[in-house]
């Protein structure tokens, strides 16, 4: 290659010579210089997803000169950055990132530019893979009964944008973990449902590992209950009073889940219902009792649920027993008569039941007798007889 050459004037000569004067020019042709890259570096280490930074200085005798500088970064980018006029140094960066860590060390090269010459200098570098890091990670449940299913999510970054990744899931309770293989620029990730069979509390564990083996853990712990059960009836029975008196109602049931509470309610068979009556955890006895308006046997059901949601029945018949009424002493209206003359016997009677029904018979005494009929709730009667004999007779009324 030629050197350029720049004209310089480097005198005005003037000489006295016999009378006669002789002015003189001349130039001399001074060489463009090549610059001179004197130290370089890159900032280290390198990570893949980093931009670094090329360092260097140079010199250029030439002051005037404007440079220009490129540099190959070894992964097929190429970036060109432009230094002010007398700038002899420079810190430049990566435009784009690395994207993969690299499997050999890559060759920068950095080229200092002048109008006419250049200079380059070359380093390595090997970019190193950088480990992923979970941004979040949880799970539908961390409290449940065995046979319920759950499900993770999570989440993470990776500056690494050509990474794959595989997640694998250990449930903490020794069944085999499972494992996930995911593409470049998948970053989050949900799990299948997974049921737990044992009871406890145990430690879930998730690992995000990329293609180069660096890997990152998350944690998070989960309780596994036995599921809740529903009561069992220990004892159960109703004794019978009479009609229109009180029978008895008596429970004991058992209960492992010992937090739960209880419910009970009452249909007596007689088309009444009680209302429902809660008790408190740790109760484990009921005792009630109801009027029968009559006799009859009646089917008792008494329904238990838990607070789970559990219910249980248990059923009981009863068979209150029949009061006989009692009656009052009669009235006689009039209290004599005489032949053909019409008596009227007044009287009233009590019993508890009810819904009983009667049928009043009154003996006048004198070998006839009449019947009436009294609905459920009628406590008095009366009945007419007109005699046809003088004499005196004894009057009885039965109900």
């Amino acid at each position: 290659m030629k050197a350029l050459l720049r004209p310089l004037f480097v005198c005005g000569l003037s000489i006295a010579m016999a009378a006669t004067s002789l002015v003189g020019s001349s130039s001399v042709a001074l060489a463009a210089t090549r610059p001179s890259i004197t130290t370089w570096s890159i900032s280290a280490p390198v990570y893949e997803g980093d931009r670094p930074f090329v360092t260097a200085t140079f010199t250029d005798p030439d002051a005037g000169d404007w440079h220009t500088v490129d540099v190959s970064w070894g992964d097929n980018s190429y970036d060109t950055y432009t230094l002010a006029v007398g700038d002899r140094s420079f810190s430049v960066q990566k435009s784009v990132p690395y994207v993969d860590e690299s499997a050999t060390a890559l060759t920068v090269q950095i080229t200092v530019n002048d109008p006419i010459y250049s200079n380059s200098r070359f380093l390595t570098v090997t970019v190193l893979n950088a480990a992923p890091s979970i941004t979040s990670f949880g799970l539908s449940s961390t409290d449940m009964d065995a046979g319920q299913a759950v499900t993770a999510t999570a989440a993470f970054k990776d500056s690494g944008a050509a990474d794959t990744h595989t997640v694998t899931m250990d449930w903490g309770d020794g069944s085999a973990a499972t494992t996930t293989n995911l593409a470049a620029g998948v970053l989050s990730f949900s799990s299948d449902a997974y049921t737990y069979t044992a009871v406890g509390d145990f430690t879930v564990t998730l690992t995000v590992t990329d293609n180069a083996g660096a890997s990152a853990t998350a944690t998070s712990s989960v309780s596994v209950h036995q599921p809740n059960q529903a009561p069992s009836v220990a004892s159960f029975g109703v004794t019978a009073g009479s009609e229109g008196g009180s029978s008895a109602l008596a429970l004991t049931f058992a209960d492992v889940d010992a937090l739960d509470t209880h419910t009970v309610s009452v249909a007596w068979g007689d088309g009444s219902t009680s209302d429902p009556t809660v008790l408190s955890a740790g109760v484990t006895g009921f005792e009630a009792s109801h009027v029968y308006a009559d006799t009859g046997t009646y089917s008792v059901v008494l329904t238990l649920a838990d607070s789970a949601g559990h219910t249980v029945t248990a059923n009981a018949s009863v068979s209150p027993t029949n009061v006989p009424p009692v009656v009052g002493s009669l009235s006689l209206s009039p209290s004599s008569v005489v032949d053909h003359q019409t008596l009227t016997v007044s009287g009233s009677f009590t019993d508890p039941g009810t819904a009983d029904t009667f049928t009043v018979t009154v003996e006048w005494g004198d070998g006839t007798s009449s019947t009436d009929s009294l609905a459920a709730g009628t406590r008095s009667f009366s009945a007419t007889h007109a005699y046809n004999a003088a004499g005196p007779v004894t009057i009885k009324a039965t109900v």
